[in-house]
């Protein structure tokens, strides 16, 4: 299935998973299942959904999407999560809970701007 957004592959080894390039964040990792859902109509319309509002008119190079802000949401929240549960395993966060949150941030946007 062809991905309605560009990547490109920073990792070139067989069985790793492709990386994006972000502005704020450098290279962000995008699993397979987290490719899938960006792959939505919904999550796709986010592109078209300024982040800042009219910002842009004003700075004309505030230009972040709730695209761009919900990938750097959901690389966040894994980030928060993997270093949770190594520096507090009482815890008990499995790699299940990191994913949910990692979504959870992905798609926490989907609500903006309905039927645009």
């Amino acid at each position: 299935m062809k991905s309605n957004y560009q990547t490109k592959p920073l990792k070139e080894a067989k069985g790793e998973n492709p990386e994006t390039k972000d502005d704020i964040h450098g290279a962000i990792e995008i699993c397979p299942l987290i490719r899938c859902l960006m792959d939505c109509e919904m999550f796709q319309r986010l592109r078209g959904l300024r982040q800042l509002g009219a910002t842009h008119y004003i700075y004309v190079n505030a230009n972040h999407t709730r695209f761009e802000h919900s990938l750097g949401v959901a690389h966040l929240a894994r980030r928060l999560c993997n270093v949770l549960s190594k520096k507090q395993p009482q815890l008990g966060i499995s790699s299940k809970d990191i994913k949910c949150l990692e979504i959870a941030g992905l798609y926490h946007d989907l609500g903006h701007g309905p039927f645009r």
